[in-house]
């Protein structure tokens, strides 16, 4: 294998949409597994932040939809986030649960898409970020209801049917953003072919 051929076969890739995509998805991840590596107290921060968010903003649903006093227990030295009822820690959300995994591979999945304009992934990438902290706030505050509930399925629950509807809901951004510049694409080549 000579340096030529390995430069032919990675301008091949780069040519073909998928192998494109795949490209581009491996990079992301690389830089972020090194950015992990090389910076984590500063991701550490950014985790902190998240899981406050969100641990914050699922206690207040509680509440308000509830009337409920719902409180948050803080970091005890390591320990997760909590959500406390009549003293008693219901549900604990430490950072692997508060979606950064999940908005870095949505926005992986999304950039190394290799059609569309910048302006449109921006608003996907936007709307995404959002959707998913969103339905990860939904799911902690329907696992705290399960747990107050029939805690015998919080187990199931969180570690498969919340999960999956994330997945689903991430699923369905990636294919509306594709149908859209699909659509997009076709009407500006109608266009092209009817000047």
């Amino acid at each position: 294998v000579t340096l030529d051929s390995l430069q032919n076969q990675f301008h091949q890739i780069r040519q073909q949409p998928v192998g494109l995509f795949i490209l581009r998805f491996s990079i992301f991840w690389i830089i972020w597994w090194i950015a992990e590596w090389l910076f984590p107290q500063s991701l550490q921060k950014i985790d902190g932040g998240i899981t406050q968010f969100v641990t914050y903003t699922s206690a207040y649903l509680q509440n308000w939809i509830h009337g409920t006093q719902v409180t948050v227990g803080g970091p005890h030295t390591q320990e997760p986030w909590c959500l406390i009822n009549q003293n008693l820690s219901v549900v604990r959300i430490g950072d692997a649960c508060n979606g950064r995994n999940l908005i870095v591979l949505y926005l992986s999945f999304l950039l190394s898409i290799p059609i569309g304009d910048f302006e449109n992934k921006m608003v996907f990438a936007i709307t995404g970020v959002v959707f998913i902290l969103l339905m990860n706030i939904l799911s902690i505050y329907g696992l705290f209801q399960v747990a107050l509930t029939a805690p015998e399925f919080f187990q199931f629950l969180h570690k498969y049917l919340f999960q999956s509807f994330i997945y689903i809901d991430m699923f369905i951004l990636w294919r509306s953003y594709l149908t859209l510049e699909i659509k997009s694409k076709i009407k500006s080549n109608l266009n092209v072919q009817g000047a």
